[in-house]
């Protein structure tokens, strides 16, 4: 099963996830998982390439009876030494944006956005680190900070941005996460940066550096798959 390419949706398919609560209005947040998906799907039973959602897996075949069939179960192979799945990553970027010291609540109540959208995906910080070194859009002192970042083999990166700006394929931010982190995912933390605040996060019970500095917007990640539609090939 393969997920459907929606790397411009419109923003009538996006639907509020959850909110932050802040001191003034709650902040909205959409995250493009939820974003009326639809997979590609490889049927023994019918030609390749199937098109169908989570809701209705089976709305291609002919029967009534074939239509209702559920998903109950899937399996989703990943590297062995991956311990952090999407649920523990999307939970710990959650708790790190209502966080009262790091999170939305610290910022002046002009900066406060009145929307935030997530886009999530797993990488490896090579195949990052290769994009962020070529790519244009990218401040190059955002750029030199995240080359020189220690990072593990696998990195779980959530961008972040406002539907305007998503739609244009932009981002404001992005907080980046050890793919490969125990139980004690809070020490999973690896970078945050986003709607002009970068966090240099604390050492050996040091409080965690707020600094205000506006790095500006730069395109979304679009080199996790290979392939001419990126322009993107293995070395």
């Amino acid at each position: 099963i393969g997920h459907e390419n929606r790397t411009r949706p419109t923003v009538s398919q996006f639907e509020e996830s959850y909110q932050i609560e802040t001191y003034g209005a709650p902040v909205p947040v959409f995250d493009t998982a939820d974003i009326m998906p639809r997979y590609v799907i490889i049927d023994d039973n019918h030609y390749p390439y199937q098109l169908a959602s989570f809701e209705s897996p089976a709305n291609y075949y002919d029967s009534a009876a074939d239509q209702a069939m559920e998903i109950k179960s899937f399996v989703v192979p990943l590297y062995h030494r991956i311990y952090m799945d999407s649920t523990q990553a999307r939970d710990l970027v959650k708790s790190i944006l209502e966080n009262k010291q790091i999170g939305i609540n610290h910022m002046e109540d002009t900066d406060v956005p009145e929307e935030i959208v997530l886009r999530f995906f797993l990488t490896s910080s090579r195949s990052y680190k290769r994009w962020i070194s070529k790519e244009l859009s990218i401040n190059p002192q955002l750029k030199r900070l995240l080359l020189a970042k220690t990072m593990p083999k696998f990195i779980w990166v959530a961008e972040i941005s406002k539907r305007d700006l998503f739609i244009q394929s932009q981002i404001a931010g992005v907080i980046i996460l050890d793919a490969t982190g125990g139980e004690n995912i809070d020490n999973s933390v690896l970078f945050i940066y986003y709607f002009g605040y970068l966090v240099v996060l604390g050492v050996d019970s040091t409080e965690d550096l707020i600094i205000e500095v506006d790095f500006g917007n730069f395109r979304i990640y679009q080199n996790n798959l290979k392939g001419g539609w990126c322009k993107w090939k293995a070395s």
